[in-house]
């Protein structure tokens, strides 16, 4: 993955601010909408699916490397005071 492709995915990814984070709930077991807005790839749609998402390698092209991506599960995780393995 280039430099300017992660430039370009990582800001796909609109984190809350650092410090924001107070105390966050789940809601019938899905994240705090507030706390955990995600992302979306605008590539996928129904009709795109079968040459994105459902293509080889589709998730290591997209996803943001584990230095971009480790700080944010550690915030996530003190947000919705969670303990034990990143990967759990």
């Amino acid at each position: 993955m280039t430099t300017s492709t992660v430039r370009r995915l990582t800001n796909r990814y609109v984190a809350p601010r650092p410090g924001r984070l107070v105390s966050c709930e789940e809601h019938d077991g899905l994240p705090d909408p507030a706390c955990t807005p995600g992302a979306t790839d605008p590539r996928v749609t129904e009709t795109t699916i079968d040459s994105t998402i459902c293509v080889s390698g589709y998730t290591k092209r997209v996803r943001p490397p584990t230095r971009v991506t480790t700080p944010i599960k550690r915030e996530q995780m003190r947000a919705y005071d969670l303990t034990g393995q990143l990967s759990a």
